[in-house]
């Protein structure tokens, strides 16, 4: 099994991920300033922040799922370019024009 390298998250990625956590713990404290567990439902400003949340983890998401997509078709087209033009070493025509340049010399 081969090991897969991971490149540095970049500073989109880690903006991302610092609001996904600010958010979250935002959700938190705002889901816990009920004292009564069984009242009314949660506030308005819970409910945006749940939604910022979902938002950009589909956000997250679907960019990974596009950057696999990217280095899957640039894998497949290395592999097809490698494979085209197989090596067939030098043709006859070469090999006498070789030969000749060295028994000149």
């Amino acid at each position: 099994m081969t090991e897969q390298r991971r490149s540095p998250p970049s500073d989109q990625q880690l903006d991302l991920i610092r609001r996904i956590q600010s958010l979250a713990q935002r959700a938190e404290r705002t889901a816990h300033n009920r004292s009564n567990l069984v009242g009314p439902p949660p506030s308005q400003e819970h409910l945006d922040i749940l939604a910022e949340i979902r938002a950009l983890t589909e956000w997250a998401v679907e960019r990974a799922v596009a950057q696999r997509r990217v280095a899957e078709r640039s894998a497949a087209h290395k592999k097809k370019t490698r494979t085209a033009v197989p090596d067939q070493g030098p043709r006859p025509v070469e090999k006498t024009l070789d030969s000749r340049l060295v028994a000149g010399n």
